[in-house]
């Protein structure tokens, strides 16, 4: 029983390393186009093409900043882990990691969830977007004499 569960961790340890590259690559990618995105906030660009959206968008622009830098951390305990492969280093490698996903849940969840914010805070309220007014639709007419 004992070579089935070797075999089984030889397998994981195959595909820890790929896993933790592609990892590496969306956490820079999240990390670069938040930071990016920030900093034209910052510089009051925010008619950007790219930058539209609701009042969400900043907080959904933060907590990606801090899921990536969290996933990039993660990243490194993931690498020691990898290096020693002991149960010890699991529990540290585990944990990281859930917390950094749990984070970039939340930036997508502050993105994706609340489109309706609306926030009394005049800073927040000019980035927004205003939309305009729904017309209702003509209703057929039902009388016979048409």
């Amino acid at each position: 029983m004992s070579s089935l569960a070797t075999e089984v961790g030889k397998i994981g340890r195959g595909l820890m390393m790929p896993m933790l590259i592609a990892n590496f690559v969306v956490c820079m990618i999240m990390v670069g186009l938040a930071a990016w995105s920030i900093d034209k906030y910052i510089d009051g660009q925010q008619d950007h093409p790219h930058l539209g959206g609701n009042p969400s968008t900043t907080y959904m622009l933060e907590f990606g900043l801090l899921g990536g830098a969290t996933g990039l951390c993660s990243l490194m305990i993931g690498l020691m882990h990898h290096r020693e492969w002991g149960s010890s280093s699991l529990a540290s490698a585990s944990s990281s990691a859930f917390v950094s996903w749990a984070i970039t849940a939340i930036a997508l969840g502050r993105k994706y969830g609340p489109d309706y914010v609306r926030h009394s805070d005049d800073n927040v309220m000019h980035r927004a977007p205003t939309l305009p007014q729904p017309q209702p639709l003509p209703q057929p007419s039902t009388s016979s004499l048409d």
